[in-house]
Formats: C-alpha cells, structure tokens, sequence
C-alpha cells in the first residue's frame, strides 16, 4: 500500500464499526494497531488482519477502515469526494489505537 503523498509506510492500524453514519468515525473501534510491529513494510508487502469482530445484527453492516502512518508520523485514513475534489480523510476522527 503506497497511500497519495507518503512516500513509505511506517506502520498500520485498522478499525472497524457498524454503517449507521458513515462519515463518523470517531465511533470506530480498533481491531489491530501499528503493525507490522518487527520493521515498517516494503512496497508490495501484503499484511493480513483478522476478523476478530462479532456478526453483525440482522440488517447492520461492519465496516473496516485502515489508517497508515509515515516515517514521519502523518496519518492518512482513505479518500473522500466533496463537491468534485478528491482529499483525504481526516485521521483525527479515529480514537486512539494503542497496540
């Protein structure tokens, strides 16, 4: 994973919730936090997380969402779309993943 403008991965964490409003992740729940935890990943390493998180409900739908983190310690969390113009998310929204 080569997230827009960080040149390398230091680590990843990953998140999930429940699709009630998307667009809060500030309910989100972490799942797996700063890994890989031996060395930063190369390009084109595949990590792999499991799914430790309960069935869903009957009609509720899980989300999952991974943040990464560069060498330098910014943190980007996907790509949203407002009124035509594609920007990253806001990693400030997610609570704190601690490992």
């Amino acid at each position: 994973m080569r997230p827009e403008v960080i040149g390398l991965a230091d680590y990843f964490s990953t998140y999930h919730g429940t699709i009630t409003n998307p667009l809060d992740f500030s309910d989100a729940q972490p799942l797996r936090c700063n890994y890989p935890e031996a060395a930063p990943p190369d390009p084109g390493d595949y990590l792999t997380v499991t799914d430790t998180t309960p069935d869903p409900d009957h009609g509720e739908v899980t989300y999952f969402l991974t943040s990464v983190t560069s060498p330098t310690g910014e943190t980007r969390m996907g790509r949203k779309v407002e009124a035509g113009v594609l920007s990253g998310r806001d990693p400030t929204a997610l609570p704190d993943c601690v490992p």
